[in-house]
């Protein structure tokens, strides 16, 4: 599958394009492309919860901003000292968190779980969720792990699958 077909999945018009990648000459090509052809997720309603207006801005020396989560503020960044990986940077405790190792494979991630909640929980594959949340969250962490193998590792992908196994969500 595509990533354009991946977006069309998530819903194309969830997605905001960017008009300055040419004012950040560090950003590679195919990250630049994908910006400005792709985009990247932003709604309000939908996991993560990152809200963007199209413009990038520098953050500090090494991270470009894209977005902010808009429960808390907190940005989200392109490392452009790590390959461009996505990150999250908590202002309150003035640390990183690593997203995903890459732009595209955030796109990924964010069809993952909309495909899993389409056709694996909502058509409760497992029966209730109620009564196999870790059966579900067990799913999803191999479907996550087949693009981010340390998908626990990241508090934004790793932390929906805990509160899963818990019942939690």
């Amino acid at each position: 599958m595509t990533l354009e077909e991946k977006v069309e999945y998530i819903g194309k018009d969830k997605f905001v394009k960017f008009t300055n990648t040419d004012d950040f000459p560090k950003l590679s090509n195919n990250l630049k492309k994908i910006l400005k052809e792709v985009g990247v997720y932003s709604y309000r309603k939908g996991y993560p919860y990152l809200l963007t207006d199209g413009k990038l801005v520098q953050f500090d020396k090494n991270l470009i901003q894209f977005g902010k989560s808009h429960i808390m503020e907190n940005p989200f960044c392109i490392d452009i000292s790590n390959k461009e990986r996505i990150v999250g940077y908590d202002l309150k405790d003035k640390s990183i968190d690593i997203i995903n190792t890459s732009l595209e494979k955030y796109i990924d991630c964010l069809y993952i779980l909309q495909y899993y909640t389409n056709e694996i929980e909502g058509k409760e594959k497992f029966g209730p969720y109620y009564k196999n949340h870790k059966k579900y969250a067990k799913e999803l962490l191999i479907m996550f792990e087949k693009i981010e193998p340390k998908a626990m590792e990241y508090p934004t992908w790793g932390g929906r699958i805990y509160e899963m196994d818990l019942g939690v969500l």
